[in-house]
């Protein structure tokens, strides 16, 4: 799931949203949304990049060409919260907590799209950097959603 690049005995890990240890085969994520296995699957590799003393930096890129990350999975929202149904599984606000509290420096590389979430979890990281054509933002205000973690306390303090 991630990638570790060593130069010059300094490793930095590569954590890619979007893939998971899903065992489901049908399971499609071509943007990147933050389901269940997902956040599971990111909490895992940003502990074990933590834990590894030969890892000094963390760098969270979208899986693909196109996509940082488009936020929360919608095949999620009219069933049962799987935060509520298992404890191991971290919310997206645990998610953001400990990428912005992690020891090591933490950076999302986007690309494409980071929306919603996505955004979100971008700006949990301590830096940011993005291609010209990134497009970023937290569109659920407009349909009079408020952003659920920490986007609208991080965003303004950029």
């Amino acid at each position: 799931n991630d990638t570790t690049m060593v130069n010059k005995n300094i490793s930095i890990r590569f954590v890619y949203i979007g893939e998971t240890t899903n065992p489901n085969p049908s399971y499609s994520n071509p943007v990147n949304s933050l389901g269940a296995p997902v956040r599971l699957s990111l909490q895992t590799s940003i502990q074990n990049a933590v834990s590894d003393p030969s890892v000094k930096g963390i760098i969270l890129i979208g899986k693909g060409p196109k996509t940082f990350s488009a936020g929360a999975d919608i095949r999620e929202f009219n069933s049962k919260s799987n935060v509520e149904s298992s404890p191991d599984i971290p919310s997206l606000t645990d998610l953001c907590h400990l990428i912005a509290s992690c020891p090591k420096p933490t950076v999302a590389a986007i690309r494409g799209v980071a929306l919603g979430g996505g955004f979100e979890l971008a700006l949990s990281c301590h830096f940011r950097i993005c291609t010209s054509d990134a497009k970023l933002g937290l569109p659920e205000v407009n349909i009079g959603l408020i952003p659920g973690a920490g986007g609208t306390q991080r965003l303004p303090r950029l």
